[in-house]
């Protein structure tokens, strides 16, 4: 019993070793592959801080500011976790 414990420990461990040395370029490629071989033709992936939101805020100052702010759905972290990567359909 010990032991699939200890095994399921150094699993987990080394998964989280793995994703946390992905660069975020790598991380980018590796998804736009896979989109690329599910015949994904039009998409964008966008690297973006954590803390930018993906829903529209609303402006202090009356000046929209959505237009730097993407629409889409995180696909993944990158970065020791300070970035992600947004897919958007489309253009």
């Amino acid at each position: 019993m010990r032991e699939i414990v200890l095994l399921a420990i150094l699993t987990i461990v080394s998964h989280v070793a793995v994703a946390e040395g992905l660069t975020c370029d790598a991380l980018k490629d590796r998804l736009d592959a896979k989109l690329q071989a599910k015949g994904v033709q039009v998409y964008t992936l966008e690297i973006m801080p954590v803390d930018a939101s993906l829903s529209s805020p609303k402006p202090a100052s009356g000046v929209s500011d959505s237009a730097k702010i993407p629409k889409g759905k995180v696909v993944g972290t990158c970065a020791g976790g300070t970035r992600k990567l947004i897919y958007t359909r489309g253009n």
